[in-house]
């Protein structure tokens, strides 16, 4: 079977990124794909809320997703992707279409949430967003994604759920280690060689 994913989901700033990044050190010959290297690069050139954006977003993205399906050099590498999804979406799909098929990757979701005052502190922190790339720095924009519900999960036996408030990212990149770990090793049940079922 080709090597699973992972996938990082949460609010902005809760530490998504840095999570993904501490896994893939225990994780050698991995890849972190992280949500703003597809979007960031379609921004440039067709600001968001245009008539283009999502359409040019979402191509961009199969894109980049297609070779983690076809390419047979890309099987045994582990993918890593980090995402702010409250719900299921075209672009969910897009990362869920991984683990379609007798073939199909296994997914693992991963939900990370921290307390919001921690939230905010860490969504302010130098180095964030800016010039850099268009990570969300704007604690008010923060609260009203907060407010208007929760994060997306898949409520199956291959996500975790963290809270990270006061984790430090290498120990809550080793807990998740460790919870694909044994996963891995109590296998997959017959109904999931075909995909595991995403919709909400």
């Amino acid at each position: 079977m080709p090597a699973y994913v992972i996938y990082i989901n949460g609010w902005p700033g809760v530490g998504k990124l840095t999570v993904a990044r501490q896994f893939q050190k225990l994780m050698p010959g991995s890849q972190v794909l992280h949500n703003h290297e597809l979007i960031d690069p379609v921004e440039k050139r067709h600001p968001r809320g245009s008539a283009r954006y999502q359409m040019k977003r979402a191509e961009y993205r199969q894109a980049r997703l297609k070779p983690i399906m076809q390419d047979p050099k890309l099987k045994d590498t582990v993918f890593i992707f980090t995402d702010s999804q409250t719900e299921h979406s075209e672009c969910v799909g897009d990362y869920t279409d991984l683990g379609l098929g007798e073939r199909g990757r296994r997914i693992y979701s991963v939900v990370l949430h921290c307390e919001m005052e921690e939230n905010m502190r860490r969504l302010a922190m130098a180095g964030r967003g800016g010039i850099l790339n268009g990570k969300l720095t704007d604690v008010e924009v923060l609260k009203q994604y907060r407010s208007r519900g929760s994060i997306l999960r898949f409520g199956d036996d291959d996500e975790v759920e963290m809270d990270v408030t006061d984790i430090e990212p290498e120990e809550a990149a080793r807990r998740v280690y460790e919870f694909v770990e044994r996963r891995e090793r109590e296998g997959r049940s017959e109904v999931d060689w075909d995909g595991p079922d995403y919709s909400i």
